[in-house]
């Protein structure tokens, strides 16, 4: 249990029945946009790190496009192009 979920607890988590979250912010010039989320029903999990890197990769992906198409990508900004590339599927 994380102290920091219990407002979510009562109400969301436990009245969906969710078990397992994986969470990963995206932001914007450096300040929290929205949150991507994927849950576990009915079931304890561990996510395994390749889950944990799709995540990112998909956080990353929408930082880069809604920064872009928005208009609030700053010219004295790296240009948000780069995405993490250890997401690729362990041989």
């Amino acid at each position: 249990q994380d102290p920091k979920l219990d407002e979510l607890a009562a109400d969301y988590l436990a009245g969906f029945g969710v078990r397992a979250l994986l969470d990963a912010a995206f932001m914007v010039n450096g300040r929290a946009h929205g949150v991507l989320c994927l849950e576990q029903l009915h079931e304890p999990r561990l996510w395994t790190a390749h889950e944990a890197a799709l995540l990112r990769r998909a956080a990353a992906t929408i930082t880069r496009d809604v920064t872009v198409a928005s208009g609030l990508w700053l010219p004295s900004s790296p240009r948000p192009e780069a995405l993490p590339d250890d997401c690729l599927p362990e041989d």
